[in-house]
């Protein structure tokens, strides 16, 4: 922080120089403070289903050398860019009794995704700045993904009998299509082609 001290700041007393009653900046470094960060984020369960319900824990630890006031823990269900303070999450948990030095606190809360994709979830501790810590710049977490249910369909290999055909032979192929997704795909179809159509990649 930065000390200044001012003397007639009301202007109270004329004086032949006005210019010299300011003396700074005197510069003070707080050393023992908190530092709240978010440790961990986990779900489940892992690849949840469209509208089911899905638990989230986040752990918090205070890193710092102090022990934190209370806070808040906020969890955003799906975001772009990383929350900043006074945007509030989707569901959230009061540490209303603050964190000693060197413990952790656990916010449990639970989210549905009500359609299937690829979401980014955060948490933010301390998202209303309550508490003054010796590092504001690591209050957000890591994007985490979650995957609500989804298939993906991969061709596996695809095999030609004979490899190398003489022109105006028969040519038999056995494609393997492979589900590397999350859950079980419907019915869909495999296309062979002698060249790749236009757009196709």
């Amino acid at each position: 922080y930065n000390m200044y001290a001012l003397v007639d700041s009301e202007q109270t007393i004329a004086e032949y120089n006005e210019s010299n009653n300011a003396a700074g900046p005197k510069s003070i470094t707080v050393v023992n403070m908190p530092d709240l960060v978010v440790q961990s984020i986990t779900t489940s369960p892992t690849y949840p289903n469209a509208g089911e319900n899905v638990t989230v824990t986040v752990t918090v630890k205070n890193q710092g050398n102090v022990s934190a006031g209370q806070f808040y823990v906020d969890i955003y269900k799906n975001a772009s860019t990383p929350p900043v303070p006074w945007v509030y999450g989707d569901v959230w948990c009061n540490a209303a009794n603050g964190l000693a030095v060197g413990l952790t606190y656990t916010c449990t809360q639970t989210v549905i995704y009500s359609a299937e994709g690829t979401y980014n979830m955060y948490a933010q501790v301390d998202s209303e700045s309550a508490v003054a810590e010796s590092n504001e710049s690591n209050n957000v977490s890591a994007a985490k993904p979650i995957i609500v249910n989804m298939p993906d369909l991969i061709v596996q290999s695809v095999i030609a009998n004979p490899v190398n055909p003489d022109a105006g032979q028969n040519v038999t192929l056995t494609v393997t299509v492979k589900n590397q997704g999350t859950r079980a795909s419907g019915q869909f179809f495999i296309d062979v082609y002698k060249a790749l159509p236009t757009g196709v990649t």
